[in-house]
């Protein structure tokens, strides 16, 4: 993972630039969340997840796109911004950021 963007180097980067880089790394933040869920019981749906749950609050978790933004030093929405360049836009799109 990235390491919080304390690296000087990442803040050379535009700021559209490191939200690009957090869009790429969103995939990888998104694969862990993944993993946790699976961890955790699925959907919650599942037999096993319905069997005895201990009563504890939820742990604070952020959205993989926060996690990405965060360690990029950009905002979760820039990094939703960014994403859907990826996704949607024209190669001249995706080169101009």
């Amino acid at each position: 993972m990235l390491d919080g963007g304390n690296d000087e180097r990442v803040y050379r980067l535009s700021t559209s630039q490191r939200a690009m880089v957090a869009a790429r790394a969103r995939e990888i933040y998104d694969r862990d969340a993944k993993d946790r869920q699976k961890a955790a019981g699925g959907d919650r749906k599942s037999a096993a997840a319905k069997s005895v749950q201990a009563n504890l609050p939820e742990p604070i978790r952020e959205q993989a796109r926060d996690q990405a933004g965060k360690a990029l030093g950009v905002s979760g929405k820039t990094v939703d911004h960014a994403t859907t360049v990826l996704e949607k836009g024209s190669r001249s799109h995706r080169g101009d950021v």
